[in-house]
């Protein structure tokens, strides 16, 4: 880490930090610049996003437990609003583990309460919700094999390229989905839970909308 990236983590941290000791769990810093931020945030592992690009959120342990931090751009351009998240104890078992093959869960079991769950959310917050800690190769591979899931049923493919392409239905999909995964699914059981989920999306739809994506056929 060179002398400008010291300086950069110093700052940032400086307000994390300071947000920690006081017990906050979200605050508006007006003189922390966005781009210093993000910077940070990169440097702690963080991915960025195509339809993020004025927020970025990461894990990191401080003081031995671990922190969820979501940054965005503050209101109108100025300065960084924060969020902090704590997720666990560090070193304690990972309740996400996926369980065995045995105890396996329908997608169906988790679209209640996922549904209860979005509707908790405000915009913003269904943004900050990222599965798999954010790693974005687990999550083109996931959406891939969704999309194949997809193809094999009477759901549009088309519907479903459009709802990856919009923010808002991109948001919903990941943020339903870290939910499933928190509840302590598989793979294969998020899998399953978000084709429930997009049929149920699919089949409140009327008919004359369902027949807009039909028409295109199935999408490789």
């Amino acid at each position: 880490m060179g002398i400008l990236d010291r300086l950069i983590a110093k700052n940032v941290e400086k307000y994390v930090y300071g947000m920690i000791e006081h017990g906050q769990s979200e605050a508006d810093y007006p003189s922390l610049g966005f781009d210093a931020a993000r910077a940070y945030a990169r440097s702690n592992g963080a991915t960025s996003y195509p339809d993020m690009r004025d927020s970025i959120g990461f894990e990191k342990q401080i003081s031995g437990r671990i922190y969820w931090i979501f940054f965005t751009r503050g209101r109108a351009g100025r300065g960084t609003s924060i969020s902090l998240t704590h997720r666990s104890i560090a070193n304690e078992t990972d309740t996400r583990a996926a369980p065995s093959s045995s105890s396996h869960r329908s997608g169906s079991a988790y679209l209640k309460d996922g549904l209860h769950f979005l509707e908790s959310l405000s915009p913003a917050e269904m943004e900050q919700r990222r599965p798999w800690r954010g790693d974005m190769q687990i999550c083109e591979r996931f959406l891939s094999s969704l999309g194949q899931h997809i193809n094999t049923s009477d759901v549009a493919t088309a519907y479903f390229y459009t709802l990856l392409q919009g923010i808002q239905g991109r948001s919903m999909l990941l943020s339903f989905l870290s939910f499933v995964e928190d509840s302590g699914a598989s793979l294969q059981e998020q899998e399953d839970a978000a084709f429930e989920l997009i049929k149920y999306m699919w089949d409140r739809m009327d008919r004359q909308g369902q027949l807009k994506f039909l028409a295109f056929g199935r999408l490789p």
